[in-house]
């Protein structure tokens, strides 16, 4: 019986190892937990509408959802289809609600009001 002994206690020191190696893996493995935070953000607000115009109702009630009027007339000038791409970017990444029937005519103002040969692109 005493052969057995140490086997005994080398076959429970394994298990004991096994165990441990387990639970450090596990515990290892284990995220830490995030921590989340309430954030308040307080965006500027403009009166300040699109130039009249054929289409300046559509850019009034689509752009000035996430933009200025300022900040659309002051980027650099645009083509039309540049404008139809900036158009389409917004719809595709942001989730602008621009119906895309009226992309043509909103890309046809804007770049009537900051295209090449524009008043606005005149002035830069």
């Amino acid at each position: 019986m005493r052969t057995q002994e140490p086997r005994a206690h080398l076959l429970a020191a394994l298990v004991l190892l096994a165990a441990a190696g387990a639970a450090h893996a596990q515990t290892a493995a284990s995220p830490p937990p995030v921590q989340w935070t309430k954030v308040s953000v307080d965006l500027p607000t403009s009166d300040a509408i699109f130039p009249a115009g054929e289409g300046a109702q559509i850019a009034n009630a689509y752009c000035l959802m996430c933009h200025s009027e300022g900040m659309v007339v002051r980027q650099p000038p645009l083509a039309k289809a540049q404008w139809l791409e900036e158009i389409g970017k917004m719809r595709k990444f942001w989730g602008a609600p621009i119906p895309a029937a009226q992309d043509e005519a909103l890309a046809t103002y804007l770049a009537r009001i900051n295209g090449p040969g524009s008043p606005a692109a005149a002035t830069r």
